[in-house]
């Protein structure tokens, strides 16, 4: 891409890198080192002042995502954030409630997990816990 990022996460073949305010998870191969920060330093500049920043820390995230309604391109972002706050929680099974419709949100959704570093395996959820209508991800430990 020709862009600098910072790695956040390296994640066997594949690199968390943030890029401009943007997550993206890269194939290593796709990424050189061009300089180190020293002391780890994350920031690349401080903020302004009188601006200051709070995160809020979510106490424990959800183990399902609803997507019903949701068109395909929304849904790809919130999956991939999800699967990330569910990953750094320690959740080993997720849900993914999709919906049946016409079935191209589900197909997008299990192309996606099919690809994910996070995710070891998937499957259609049982009858009680959504059928068809659901797709539940075990993530890697």
């Amino acid at each position: 891409m020709g862009v600098g990022g910072v790695v956040e996460k390296v994640l066997r073949d594949r690199l968390v890198v943030q890029v401009r305010g943007k997550r993206l998870t890269v194939p290593r191969a796709d990424c050189r080192i061009e300089s180190a920060r020293p002391g780890g330093a994350e920031r690349s500049r401080p903020l302004p002042p009188g601006v200051t920043l709070h995160r809020r820390k979510q106490d424990d995230p959800s183990a399902d995502l609803q997507l019903r309604g949701q068109t395909v391109d929304d849904a790809m972002t919130l999956i991939d954030k999800f699967l990330d706050d569910a990953y750094l929680a320690g959740h080993t099974q997720v849900r993914i409630v999709h919906g049946h419709g016409t079935g191209r949100l589900r197909a997008a959704v299990q192309r996606m997990l099919k690809e994910h570093p996070h995710v070891e395996a998937w499957s259609a959820a049982d009858q009680r816990s959504g059928g068809t209508g659901a797709t539940v991800a075990t993530l890697r430990g």
